[in-house]
């Protein structure tokens, strides 16, 4: 009989942790967006950066030539 008891408690508890958890307010997120000028100006940024080939290719990392680590002496 007890341990019907405290099952049924039980239910009631977490229902009402449940209604209680569902009714809590929830907090709006505060995080400032960009003005339409700075993300344009961004984009902007970007574009002549990554679209100029000239400043592409003086930037380039050269790449250097990998031996294998299969071949040679063992």
């Amino acid at each position: 009989m007890r341990k019907h008891q405290f099952i049924m408690y039980l239910i009631v508890v977490l229902v009402l942790l449940g209604i209680s958890a569902s009714t809590t307010p929830i907090q709006e997120n505060t995080i400032e967006s960009p003005t339409v000028a700075e993300s344009e100006n961004e984009v902007d940024q970007c574009l002549a950066c990554h679209t100029d080939k000239d400043s592409l290719v003086s930037t380039a990392k050269v790449e250097e030539a990998v031996e294998s680590e299969n071949e040679g002496e063992g």
